[in-house]
């Protein structure tokens, strides 16, 4: 499976817990309390910071898109979208930049 190599090679910047972040991924925090009964891992954290961020990058699309949906076609919903997409990009783009010119990541 195509998913299994992009969670493999996820965890080379921040640690070597393949089978917990695939466990995660298939079954949340559950199945993560069996493999890591005591969450010695740093994965339930870090699936913490991803669903927060998830919900940051889309909770303005959704709430400005939501009640307008029916009178929009497929094309200007995509459109939307992928303009959306650019500006979280271009965001990412820039606070990168920022973190490595002040320091705060190595280069």
């Amino acid at each position: 499976m195509p998913g299994l190599n992009i969670s493999d090679s996820s965890g080379k910047r921040i640690g070597d817990f393949h089978s917990e972040r695939r466990t995660v991924g298939y079954g949340g925090l559950l199945l993560l309390r069996i493999l890591n009964a005591d969450y010695s891992t740093n994965v339930g954290m870090e699936l913490a910071f991803f669903n927060v961020a998830i919900l940051f990058t889309t909770l303005p699309v959704l709430i400005n898109m939501a009640p307008q949906l029916p009178g929009f076609g497929m094309q200007t919903i995509m459109e939307v979208y992928e303009l959306y997409s650019v500006i979280c990009f271009g965001i990412l783009l820039v606070l990168n930049n920022w973190q490595k010119s002040t320091g705060l990541i190595p280069h």
